[in-house]
Parts: structure tokens; C-alpha cells; sequence
């Protein structure tokens, strides 16, 4: 019973070892034939990505700064009788 069992395991690590195995040899096949100027294209659009996104992230986060600081010094102008007009350019 004991033997059984140990065979099964056996039988189920091999395999998934033999796809492992499979796997990383492939990848190893894939990664041979990208070229300097290959991984300089790839880290390229990754990093216009992640320029991207951080802008937009932050100018998101400024855009939202800006509106809470007009909703101050307006809410404190017209406390003090106070007209206040904002250039949108």
C-alpha cells in the first residue's frame, strides 16, 4: 500500500518535472535568439509604459490638488465677501 502510494508520487513528480524541464529549455531556446538590440526594443516599451502611467498618475493626483485648493479659496472668499475668478488657460 505504502509502495503504492510512493510510486504514484514518484510517477506525478516525474512528470511534472519532465514539464519543467520542457518549459525552461524552451524558454532557454526563446531567449537565445532575442538579439542586444531586441531587449533594447522590449525595455523600451516598458519603460514609455511605466513613464506613461507614473505621469498620468500624477498629474492625476496634482489635477486633484488643484480643485481642492479652489474649493478652499473660494468657500473662504465668499466667507469674506470676496469675488474670485480663475483663468482656466
Amino acid at each position: 500500500m505504502i509502495e503504492q502510494r510512493a510510486a504514484e508520487i514518484v510517477g506525478k513528480i516525474s512528470s511534472l518535472l519532465e514539464k519543467v524541464a520542457l518549459a525552461v529549455s524552451g524558454g532557454t531556446a526563446v531567449l537565445a535568439k532575442v538579439t542586444l538590440s531586441d531587449w533594447a526594443f522590449i525595455s523600451g516599451i516598458f519603460g514609455t509604459a511605466i513613464t506613461v502611467t507614473l505621469s498620468w498618475y500624477y498629474q492625476r493626483r496634482r489635477d486633484q490638488r488643484e480643485a481642492e485648493r479652489q474649493k478652499f479659496d473660494r468657500a473662504r472668499a465668499q466667507r469674506d465677501g470676496i469675488e474670485v475668478v480663475y483663468d482656466d488657460n
